[in-house]
């Protein structure tokens, strides 16, 4: 029997085996219960399952099924009765099944807020709250998600909110972040994704759940057209995930396309980049997606053709209603300009649906927007009463510590007398020592210096030998790379690999360097015992007239970092141009 449970659950995504499903477990948790609460064999395999659910919720499934159909269901107490009851609407969840047992949820949820046990309470909460947004009960929802936080926050501190616990809070907060993003709400959204994040970090959840997050904050910096956040966020997003490879990685993409466009107000590069990912996509979702951006952009720069093909997709082919809704908007006016008054006239028809929608979209979010505020109050306020409670005991300790340590102290005293001239008498000898080490530290300095004006007062090399070196094969090679190509700084590096300089070829410029102005690198590393091997790298390539920017491409070396080098070296030579200084360093001009 249990084999054929497990088999069952394999198939989890066949609505027949969730109606078996809910019919078992809700039978045994129908069975008559008894009104004291024992630790039994029942409720320790109901905290195995429970166990289980954060990490393998399929498998999960499969032994609340086994459980219930074995006799040891028949004698839940009242409290594994409930327990039960809200596994029942866990496992649904993260099964994929419509909350069905909505009626013993809200008893359990009344239950649990009577008994000692704050993590089930907040926990019932919190899928009372799906079960609600389930039913597009927005407030409901909202009211139970910051119900579930207040019950965690008032009973565990920071320290406490980890494993489990943590994994919870940080659900808890992506569901608030997830809910004001359906509603718009831009600020809330964004302070409830940030608040997720730390709680992310605590536990092993994937790369992916971390760059969603991410994505989700940047995505509303974006739409309040706070670009410069947007922008971070969505490249943080972008290096939190292992590869370029994956739907996460070209939604992010598509986003800082938009940005660009937003950003640059030219719509050339970021549509080449949006029909990229459409030609990648996978789904007919992600295609909508996709042609949804790129319909946008061609709307926006007028280009009424083009956004009439891609918006007219979205409109025929999107299962959701909100993109259907957006295109239908800018069709209505596409339709319009262009005399396609039957069109115009079905589309208005379409949107004319949704006509009252704001009016209701409007009163929800005032609600949700007042819960979120005193949820920020009351968050305030207990952290202010942390605060004081943590400096009133502070404070006593204080004063403890103070009236434990003047006898101490007064014992001490007279052994700090007695060993004061021992530690003057050290500190002494350390000046001493200090004095000794300046000293050798002038004279090699002295020393450096006399070596230097000796390499500065050599012959420089006539001007016409660097025209030589840069007519040199590998310097023209190099050079040549970029001719014709266009290099953004917004991309990765790596994304210009086949650019990059080998080994041999830096040997071949280290060659060519130095047959037509021997000792360059030599005399560099003399002159400036700072340089290491990458600073000189970088003053050969900078020598032969290539950008920063082309040698982050050459070197494969982030842009950022090559500008950190640039400046770090300027500001060793006392320079602000590097190549001219070596050319004067190194020929006559």
């Amino acid at each position: 029997m249990a084999g054929f449970f497990c088999y069952l659950c394999s198939m989890k995504h066949e609505r027949v085996i969730g109606l078996l499903f809910v019919a078992i477990v809700l039978a045994a948790c129908h069975r008559p219960v008894e009104t004291v609460c024992t630790t039994s064999q029942s409720h320790r395999e109901l905290s195995s399952i429970d166990s289980l659910i954060w990490t393998q919720p399929d498998s999960a499934l499969a032994m609340l099924l086994e459980f219930a159909s074995g006799p040891e269901a028949d004698s839940l107490d009242e409290f594994n009765g409930h327990y039960c009851q809200m596994l029942v609407s866990e496992l649904l969840y993260k099964n994929d099944y419509e909350q069905t047992n909505r009626e013993d949820l809200l008893k359990a949820v009344a239950y649990f807020d009577t008994v000692d046990n704050a993590f089930l309470a907040a926990r019932a909460h919190y899928i009372n709250g799906v079960g609600y947004y389930e039913r597009d009960s927005v407030v409901e929802a909202c009211e139970e998600y910051l119900k579930a936080l207040e019950v965690m926050e008032e009973q565990y501190g920071e320290k406490e909110l980890v494993g489990h616990k943590g994994q919870f809070m940080a659900l808890a907060h992506t569901h608030l972040c997830v809910l004001f993003s359906d509603q718009y709400l831009h600020e809330q959204a964004i302070y409830f994704g940030k608040r997720a994040l730390p709680y992310y970090n605590n536990y092993d959840n994937g790369a992916w759940r971390v760059a969603w997050t991410l994505e989700q904050i940047a995505t509303h910096y974006d739409m309040s057209d706070r670009l410069d956040s947007a922008y971070y966020y969505y490249t943080k997003a972008m290096e939190t995930l292992p590869g370029p490879d994956g739907l996460g990685y070209r939604d992010i993409s598509a986003h800082k396309a938009y940005l660009l466009y937003k950003t640059s107000l030219s719509a050339e590069f970021p549509l080449d980049q949006m029909q990229h990912l459409l030609n990648l996509s996978e789904s007919e979702k992600e295609r909508v997606a996709r042609s949804l951006t790129i319909g946008e952009i061609y709307f926006h720069e007028h280009n009424q053709d083009s956004a009439r093909k891609y918006l007219e997709f979205v409109y025929e082919k999107a299962c959701n209603m909100e993109p259907r809704i957006q295109a239908a908007r800018w069709l209505v006016d596409i339709y319009t300009v262009q005399g396609d008054s039957a069109r115009a006239n079905q589309a208005a028809v379409f949107l004319s649906q949704f006509a009252n929608a704001g009016e209701q979209h409007g009163k929800t979010n005032a609600t949700v927007t007042e819960l979120y505020h005193k949820y920020r109050q009351y968050y305030s306020d207990k952290a202010n009463q942390t605060k004081a409670k943590a400096t009133k005991t502070q404070l006593v300790l204080l004063l403890v510590v103070l009236a434990s340590a003047l006898p101490v102290l007064f014992m001490y005293y007279w052994r700090l007398k007695k060993h004061q001239k021992l530690m003057d008498s050290k500190y002494s000898k350390a000046l001493e020592k200090e004095k000794k080490q300046n000293h050798i530290l002038i004279r090699e300095n002295q020393k450096l210096s006399r070596h230097k004006q000796v390499v500065d007062g050599r012959s420089k090399r006539d001007r016409t030998e660097y025209d030589r070196l840069l007519a040199e094969a590998i310097c023209c090679d190099l050079r040549r790379r970029f001719t014709g190509k266009e290099i953004l700084t917004t991309n990765k590096v790596s994304l210009y690999s086949e650019l990059a300089i080998t080994q041999k070829q830096q040997r071949q410029l280290a060659e060519a360097i130095e047959r037509h102005c021997p000792g360059f690198a030599t005399h560099l590393a003399l002159c400036y015992p700072e340089l290491r091997p990458r600073d000189i790298t970088f003053c050969e390539l900078i020598l032969i007239g290539l950008s920063e920017k082309e040698i982050s491409i050459l070197t494969q070396i982030d842009y950022s970092n090559n500008w950190r080098r640039s400046q770090k070296i300027k500001k060793m030579m006392e320079t602000s141009d590097i190549r001219l200084f070596l050319i004067d360093m190194f020929f006559v001009l």
